[in-house]
């Protein structure tokens, strides 16, 4: 938990504040001292070192990029969207990872994507952010529009399945936000909002239980942490410095480049972002298939 918090860039103070919050809750439940996790070494241990890595990373000396989501990884998922043996939330949830990957967007970028802004168009599904860290009011831009391919795939297409999960049916209700929390048998969704320690545990759960052409698990056990809910924002953004594209480019990948009239800028920014797509995805099939690494997985 301490991890993810890190993850998601809570404050230094943030160990200490969960350390003193279970150590009153097991007060006020009046458990046994030799009982009690908050007197654990290993626990006061633990909260130390996350507040020292915090306080690390507060003063610049620590600045880490998140890692960029795997090919076989992307096939994984793109292969459980439409695997209607697995539960509703858990298909649709996989789309939601695919396309936060395609759109370069990290997690509380999401949170302003309403579900109703999305919309089928010729060449892929175009959305809009209402707020984000470069939009909102008193910004240049209030709305920002978000784009993947429908040639955004490196196995089998997702988009358009994927897409009818949260048109339609159980995820289909009305909410200001995009990511609900499911039910306990995860085929239909709570009709409440979740937060980031949420999907990073949906995340791990979903990518712990990915399995390759033999049914064999394609994670080594305790590989699913190795990505955070910012992995997306560098994954196809990685992938096009790898290939050459410039900053002015990539810039319109996961919303920052917010600049010039509305009608202009989101009709360059569509067409710039499913050219970045659509390169990388012919790199990246070429590499599935044995070609060159071209992003350095093998690093």
């Amino acid at each position: 938990f301490l991890e993810v918090k890190e993850n998601e860039g809570a404050s230094r103070t943030t160990a200490a504040s969960l350390l003193t919050a279970f150590r009153f809750l097991e007060e006020a439940g009046e458990v046994l001292e030799r009982d009690r996790l908050s007197l654990d070494p290993a626990l006061a241990n633990a909260a130390k070192e996350a507040r020292a890595r915090l306080e690390a990373k507060s003063k610049g000396r620590a600045k880490k990029q998140a890692p960029p989501m795997l090919l076989r990884v992307l096939v994984a998922l793109e292969e459980l969207v439409s695997d209607e043996a697995r539960p509703l939330y858990t298909r649709a949830f996989a789309w939601y990872r695919l396309f936060r990957h395609w759109s370069s967007l990290r997690w509380d970028d999401t949170q302003t994507l309403l579900p109703t802004s999305l919309e089928r168009r010729s060449r892929g599904v175009v959305g809009t952010l209402l707020r984000t860290k470069t939009s909102g009011p008193g910004k240049t831009a209030q709305v920002l529009p978000v784009f993947v391919s429908d040639k955004a795939w490196l196995r089998k297409p997702w988009l358009d399945e994927g897409l009818v999960l949260w048109l339609e049916g159980e995820l289909a209700f009305s909410r200001d936000y995009f990511l609900p929390l499911p039910s306990p048998c995860l085929g239909k969704a709570l009709r409440r909002r979740a937060l980031y320690t949420d999907a990073a545990g949906f995340s791990v759960a979903l990518l712990g239980s990915l399995a390759d052409d033999q049914g064999l698990a394609l994670l080594p056990k305790g590989g699913a942490r190795f990505w955070t809910e910012h992995s997306d924002r560098s994954g196809l953004d990685g992938w096009c410095a790898a290939l050459g594209f410039g900053e002015s480019e990539r810039a319109f990948l996961g919303r920052w480049a917010a600049r010039g009239s509305a009608d202009t800028y989101v009709r360059t920014a569509l067409r710039v972002c499913e050219n970045l797509q659509t390169t990388a995805v012919r790199f990246a099939k070429e590499a599935l298939a044995g070609g060159p690494d071209f992003f350095g997985e093998e690093e």
